[in-house]
């Protein structure tokens, strides 16, 4: 089961900074996850994981290890993805290109309730008020 839950707020320069920052941190996470994925010919989420989740912890030490786990995951589906259209001849590149990147939260990174929102960062959780 997949919750996708969206919200129009307004965050303070503090908090937007902090999601930016683990923004960018995942992106080179999932980039590195893809390319490990098709240099070892594999779009299997545990062989990608088990590749590089040691040498993304060294670099990434603050970014909570949850955001590794679900970058590998996206990168596993970006693989599949890329590789049924390559079987169809409908791939045209070489290697996916990540051009567009949304966060995966699981249930480790991120609380809800009605008023209050809280998502881990590297420097910590920020709040998000869903308040008008």
């Amino acid at each position: 089961m997949e919750r996708t839950v969206k919200l129009r707020v307004r965050v303070d320069y503090s908090t937007y900074s902090a999601l930016k920052e683990v923004e960018e941190e995942y992106r080179e996470v999932l980039e590195e996850a893809i390319n490990y994925g098709l240099s070892n010919k594999t779009t299997s989420f545990t062989r990608i994981k088990a590749g590089i989740y040691k040498v993304e912890r060294e670099k990434h030490k603050d970014l909570p290890s949850h955001y590794i786990y679900t970058a590998c995951e996206d990168a596993s589906e970006r693989l599949d993805s890329f590789e049924k259209l390559k079987k169809r001849g409908r791939s045209y590149t070489d290697k996916p290109s990540v051009r567009r990147v949304t966060v995966h939260l699981d249930d480790h990174l991120w609380k809800f309730s009605l008023s209050i929102i809280s998502i881990s960062t590297k420097k910590g959780k920020v709040l998000i008020s869903n308040l008008p």
